[in-house]
């Protein structure tokens, strides 16, 4: 029988990485995000795409997938902050310029 160790590295993996989704759809659903600071996931993805550099080098597969999903779904994050903050603000101010001119 094989080690069933890798099931556990894949749930724990499932259960940090997704910890993130009720911060990501509570920012969609409020469509704000001024509370939340832009460095925390930036911060987060720069760790962990050096964890995923030193799992791949590794071979160790499901950290890897792992690292990767933290990745896509901090970068998710990153971006909502950066948009409800900025990119909104941005959008208005130029579609009120629009309308002056």
């Amino acid at each position: 029988m094989s080690n069933p160790t890798w099931l556990l590295g894949s749930l724990g993996i499932v259960a940090i990485e997704g910890s993130y989704l009720p911060q990501i759809l509570r920012l969609f659903r409020h469509k704000r995000a001024e509370d939340v600071s832009l460095l925390f996931p930036m911060l987060n993805i720069l760790g962990r795409l050096l964890a995923l550099c030193y799992s791949v080098t590794q071979g160790d597969h499901v950290l890897a997938w792992g690292f990767f999903a933290g990745m896509v779904l901090r970068g998710t994050l990153a971006a909502q902050v950066g948009w409800y903050r900025w990119g909104k603000r941005m959008v208005r101010v130029r579609l009120l310029q629009a309308e002056r001119a």
